[in-house]
This record gives C-alpha cells, structure tokens and sequence, in this order.
C-alpha cells in the first residue's frame, strides 16, 4: 500500500496561528495524522480495491446464475418424470 505523507508541521502552524497553544497544536496534529493515516487510501488502492469487488461480484453473480439454471433444470426433470410429459 502507498504510504501517505501528512505534514503535521503545518497542521500545527496553522492551529497556533488559529488560537491553539505550542503543546494543543502539535498533540492535535500528531493525533489527527495517526488517524488519517490509519484511514485514508490513495485513489489508485481505492480503484484497485473497487474493480475487484466488482469482479468477485461478477464472479458471484455467475457462479449464483448456474447453480440457479442446474436446480431448474434438475427441478424440471422431477416435474417431467412425475407428470409424464
């Protein structure tokens, strides 16, 4: 995974300059990095992660429909046995 850089000195300038105390602005700044960092994706992993969710979701939805098209077709032999078509 890409690694995203965060600039927490600026974040703190920009905090102080806002009214935050020296020790406010960089505890608030090295807390919100760790968490964006845990948080954000790049929009290459986020295209990536997409596309094969819609392929394990097409591989699914397929595999579903065949099952789906044998027990119709098993149910349809039971019914042409039992009725005698």
């Amino acid at each position: 995974m890409t690694v995203l850089a965060f600039d927490t000195l600026r974040l703190a300038k920009k905090l102080k300059t806002g009214g935050f105390s020296e020790q406010q602005a960089e505890t608030a700044a090295e807390a919100i990095a760790e968490t964006v960092g845990e948080y954000l994706v790049t929009r290459e992993h986020f295209d990536r992660t997409t596309a094969a969710t819609y392929e394990h979701f097409d591989r699914t939805t397929a595999a579903t429909h065949a099952h789906f098209d044998r027990e119709i077709g098993a149910t349809r032999t039971l019914l042409d046995r039992e009725i005698g078509t």
